[in-house]
């Protein structure tokens, strides 16, 4: 990894840009942010796309300190927005310093803790007012019609708010990989790889390969079945 590395990109779209930087193993960036590569312990790298929106944070943690670095933008154009493209080059300069180091570090692929607690909350929330708008509906003369006009935009709210509990359940098991398995993933994320051949570096496999056709064996020929002389009470056969 070369010295004297900038990032300059913004957090999220009205936001000012903010400047990070790589220098001699230090990560520096706003508020005073210092960060000695040498004593991150693990990762933890994020992305949730929500209403045409993508959310992509990296933390880097060293024991119980953890600095979050977060960029927001377009869904649509993810991967030639220049601040989302800027931060992922970040991401892959911090993983290219600590992979020198530790190949085998954690990286954590999902959200854990608090975070994971609110997403869930988030979605009930979203499941429990689509809940009570039907149902408020349903209590008001012309209810059924109504229920017809924002049918679509309730079904859609539960459909979401279900979808976001389910994903971040408390009880699901937190993805975690080692490092070393990263950058395929952010190949894939910065567009250069395909999900097929990402899976390929990785070692996964998208499904079973369909078996080798293999032509029919040969009937065998069958035997004629030979007629049956039908036999008399006293044992002799009748012609």
């Amino acid at each position: 990894m070369s010295e004297g590395q900038e990032f300059t990109f913004k957090p999220a779209p009205l936001k000012r840009p903010v400047t990070y930087s790589l220098r001699r193993g230090m990560l520096m960036g706003p508020l005073g942010m210092r960060v000695r590569l040498a004593d991150v312990t693990r990762l933890q790298l994020v992305q949730h796309k929500q209403h045409g929106r993508l959310v992509r944070r990296l933390d880097v943690i060293r024991g119980r300190n953890r600095d979050r670095i977060q960029v927001t933008g377009e869904q649509a154009t993810a991967k030639t927005d220049e601040d989302v493209t800027t931060h992922l080059a970040l991401v892959e300069s911090v993983v290219d310093h600590l992979l020198a180091r530790d190949p085998e570090m954690p990286v954590t692929l999902s959200e854990t803790g608090w975070s994971r607690w609110i997403m869930s909350a988030a979605g009930v929330f979203c499941v429990l007012v689509g809940l009570g708008t039907v149902g408020l509906l349903l209590s008001r003369p012309g209810g059924i019609d109504g229920l017809f006009t924002y049918g679509p935009m309730v079904a859609a709210m539960i459909a979401f708010g279900a979808v976001v509990t389910w994903k971040h359940r408390p009880t699901k098991d937190p993805h975690i990989v080692p490092l070393r398995t990263l950058p395929p993933v952010l190949a894939y994320l910065a567009g250069t790889l395909t999900v097929e051949d990402a899976s390929a570096a990785l070692g996964i496999k998208r499904g079973p390969e369909p078996a080798p056709e293999t032509a029919p064996a040969p009937e065998e020929p069958k035997e004629e079945a030979k007629p049956k002389r039908r036999l008399a009470k006293s044992g002799h056969s009748l012609h």
